[in-house]
């Protein structure tokens, strides 16, 4: 179980990996989409 800090700390580094992340993230779920339509 996390501590508050912790969360914290997890959900900045997941929030700025994702924005960083956002375009490929895009990319992998319009396939995915695409892939199981």
């Amino acid at each position: 179980m996390l501590n508050s800090d912790e969360l914290v700390i997890a959900c900045v580094f997941y929030g700025i990996t994702g924005l960083s992340l956002s375009n490929e993230k895009n990319k992998i779920i319009s396939f995915t989409k695409y892939v199981y339509s």
